[in-house]
């Protein structure tokens, strides 16, 4: 993690590694499902309710969105 990601609450420390991860092998993800299994619940929470979302999060979110179609 770079430094000001140090800072970021536990959703989006949760959330950088995904995101990381998807952008550097998305050329392997194209037409995969992909499931992702957390510990961490309010991700799940964040994700259906989201007038809970920051600005970043919201970003990442249409990120994966994206991705998934």
């Amino acid at each position: 993690m770079i430094r000001a990601e140090h800072r970021y609450n536990p959703i989006e420390k949760e959330c950088v590694p995904l995101i990381f991860a998807i952008q550097k092998m998305q050329h392997y993800l194209v037409g995969q499902t992909i499931h992702v299994i957390s510990k961490v619940n309010p991700l799940r929470l964040h994700m259906m309710k989201p007038s809970t979302l920051n600005g970043r999060l919201v970003k990442w979110a249409i990120l994966l969105l994206q991705h998934e179609m």
